[in-house]
């Protein structure tokens, strides 16, 4: 089973991408048969969890895991300090630890990676001399943990580009951070390296992005660059998703704007913008463009999923009025031209909608009625295609309140049920499922709330913490509020990725294992290391760090 994760499948919230597909089958969507099951949950006891040997913490302001080959590769920043620690994904323990101190003055840790059995750390420099963003790398040797080279300039780009501020500068604690950003093909074979010009005016009517592309093979070895004007102003396009495929071609997938409004809506029963799916002719600037559209449907939010044979699979959520909310969902086939080959959907039914709901949620659904309820601010998240050709759609339900006042303003964040589909490869929808969870953060982001998700062995493992009073969740009740921040279980789902049955196992306190206190638990630090186990570290207090491996019988 492979995985394709985008990090702009969900518009409202930041998805962290991950490479992972090394082959795939054909896949050819053909009917879309409505089957909708409502997830029956079992609590399931069937796992065991192992702490490793404790070390000396590292304390950083950037934290970034990496699992190869049985082993887990932690790379972490502390001002100007890079360490660099390989464990044994099986055993826990510390191989090896290295430090490094030899980094350029104000560098900029860009992405660490794995692309196939080699691994490389991008940072970039701005040279204010010059006035040149310049983009380096560094290769890690995967026995020793230890970098091969001092780092080699990649490319400069005139002027500079855009990224976030950032407070962990020298300079009045400021500095400019995610200015590049990295792709890699479905076989890891080549990596895009892409990054946005800093607009002339600030004028989104008349400013058109550049955006800069440079194609490499997974040996580093430049292939093409070019730096490509938009077709059209910022103001009438959003950029949703960017990949490369296996011949070194650049796409986009973009959202255009027929009117001036900048918001998507129904007008005169059609949305007032279309999907376009950008192809950058290598080693030119021109464009192709194909549109793609669902008509008076509003695609909520969309992803992309790539074939050997570098045809498309395309599959998200659309609404009928409010770009928030999902009514149903779509699957697109696309050749290796960017043509659609055939489109489905199916709408969500009325007690799928009122599943786990909270009862104002039931009320409203049910006083709307079938045929204008939707699923709220439910967002596409991630692709799944198996051996035998079947995909999996898996969102979640994700939105923010502000609260606005004289004297402040506050965000509350919710991350609630997630959904997973399955498909067949002859286009089936086989079944449906609604995993029941509430979370909730004021002024927090994410941090501890989302989830997880990695496959293996037959089966979908979703991993979120979760308030311990949901153990005994009736079918069709709303779960009790997990509160960012305080503590929780670490919690999975078990999806059967056959049958569709769902199981629910409580693993662990975020805040105690085996009687010893822990802090700093995050999802984003879980690493599947096989089929059915992941790890993750976290700090258990004097100086100290530990691994923690959770294996599913």
């Amino acid at each position: 089973m492979w995985t394709l994760k985008h990090n702009a499948f969900s518009l409202l919230f930041n998805i962290k991408p991950k490479n992972i597909m090394k082959k795939v089958v054909h896949l050819l969507l053909l009917t879309l048969l409505p089957y909708f099951v409502l997830a029956q949950v079992k609590i399931n006891n069937n796992f065991k969890v192992e702490m490793g040997q404790a070390y000396e913490v590292i304390d950083a302001q950037f934290k970034e895991y990496l699992e190869y080959n049985g082993a887990l590769y932690s790379f972490k920043l502390s001002k100007d300090e890079l360490s660099i620690q390989k464990f044994n994904a099986s055993t826990l323990y510390q191989q090896y630890i290295n430090r490094y101190e030899d980094f350029p003055d104000d560098f900029v840790l860009e992405h660490v990676g794995i692309f196939t059995d080699k691994c490389y750390l991008f940072y970039s420099v701005w040279d204010k001399k010059s006035k040149k963003e310049q983009l380096f790398f560094r290769e890690l040797d995967l026995e020793t943990a230890k970098f091969k080279d001092k780092g080699k300039l990649l490319f400069k780009v005139d002027d500079k580009v855009t990224g976030q501020n950032t407070g962990n500068g020298k300079l009045y604690g400021m500095q400019v951070v995610d200015k590049f950003k990295f792709e890699s093909s479905y076989d890891d074979q080549h990596i895009m390296v892409r990054y946005r010009k800093k607009p002339q005016t600030k004028n989104d009517d008349k400013n058109y992005d550049v955006i800069g592309f440079h194609i490499y093979d997974n040996a580093m070895n430049e292939l093409w660059n070019e730096e490509v004007r938009m077709p059209y102003t910022e103001s009438k396009m959003d950029n949703l998703d960017y990949y490369v495929n296996n011949k070194g071609d650049a796409f986009i997938l973009t959202r255009v704007f027929t009117d001036n409004s900048h918001k998507m809506k129904i007008t005169k029963g059609r949305a007032n913008y279309r999907i376009e799916l950008l192809k950058i002719i290598k080693g030119t600037t021109k464009i192709d463009k194909n549109a793609i559209s669902l008509g008076a449907r509003i695609i909520n939010s969309i992803g992309l999923y790539q074939f050997n044979d570098n045809n498309l699979v395309l599959g998200g959520y659309y609404g009928k009025d409010d770009a928030r909310d999902a009514d149903g969902l779509f699957v697109f086939n696309i050749d290796a031209t960017g043509k659609i080959i055939n489109k489905m959907t199916y709408e969500f039914p009325l007690s799928f909608l009122n599943q786990n709901a909270t009862n104002k949620e039931e009320r409203k659904n049910n006083r709307k009625g079938k045929d204008e309820a939707e699923f709220g601010n439910l967002h596409m998240k991630k692709i799944v295609v198996s051996d035998d050709g079947s995909v999996a759609l898996i969102g979640e339900q994700a939105y923010f309140k502000l609260h606005i006042n004289a004297k402040r303003v506050d965000i509350d964040f919710y991350y609630r049920d997630m959904v997973i589909s399955k498909i067949d490869a002859n286009g089936k929808l086989l079944w449906n499922k609604r995993l029941p969870k509430f979370q909730h953060g004021r002024n927090t982001g994410r941090k501890d709330m989302s989830f997880d998700h990695f496959s293996g062995n037959g089966f979908h493992y979703f991993l979120f913490l979760d308030n311990e009073r949901n153990k005994d969740l009736a079918p069709d009740d709303s779960p009790k509020i997990h509160q960012s921040g305080a503590g929780g279980w670490l919690t999975a789902y078990k999806v059967n990725a056959e049958t569709g049955d769902v199981t629910k196992s409580y693993l662990l306190n975020s805040r105690e294992v085996n009687d010893i206190s822990i802090y700093q638990f995050n999802t984003n630090r879980i690493s599947e290391i096989s089929g059915n186990e992941f790890i993750f570290e976290v700090y258990k207090k004097q100086k100290e760090d530990v691994l923690i491996k959770v294996e599913f019988e």
